[in-house]
C-alpha cells in the first residue's frame, strides 16, 4: 500500500493512483470493482459516471419494479472500454457510482488544490 495514494474505496472496490511510475499507467485512475482492475483517464471517470447515472435514472423512471425486484435485477453497465461490459446488480450499481463520483470529486479537488493561487493580503506601508 506504500506505492499508491488511496483516492477513494467502499464495500465493492478502490479508486487509488500510482505514487511512481513502475510500468504501470502513471496519471491514470486505478479502479478496481471485484476481482477486476481498470484505468481510466479523467475523461473516462466522466463518461463511466454519465452512463452511470443514466442507467440509474432509467431504471428509477421507467420501472416500476419493487425494491426487492430491483435488488434481483441484473444490469449491463457499459465502460469507457468499448469492449467491456460488466453485469452488475443494482446494489453493485450504486456502489460503483459512489466510487466513481467520489473519485471525480477527490482528483478534481486535488487538481484544484494543485493549480490555485493563494491570495496573499500585504499591507501597504
Amino acid at each position: 500500500m506504500d506505492d499508491i495514494d488511496i483516492l477513494f474505496y467502499n464495500q465493492h472496490g478502490i479508486a487509488f493512483l500510482w505514487k511512481r511510475y513502475l510500468g504501470r499507467n502513471f496519471g491514470k485512475v486505478q479502479l478496481v470493482f471485484r476481482n477486476t482492475g481498470f484505468s481510466f483517464s479523467f475523461h473516462q471517470l466522466l463518461q463511466f459516471s454519465d452512463t452511470i447515472k443514466a442507467l440509474l435514472k432509467e431504471e428509477t423512471t421507467n420501472n416500476h419494479n419493487s425494491n426487492t425486484q430491483r435488488e434481483e435485477s441484473v444490469f449491463m453497465l457499459d465502460t469507457p472500454l468499448q469492449e467491456l461490459s460488466l453485469a452488475v446488480n443494482f446494489k453493485e450499481l450504486v456502489a460503483i457510482e459512489e466510487l466513481i463520483v467520489r473519485t471525480i470529486l477527490t482528483v478534481g479537488l486535488g487538481h484544484l488544490s494543485a493549480v490555485a493561487t493563494p491570495i496573499v493580503k500585504t499591507e501597504a506601508g
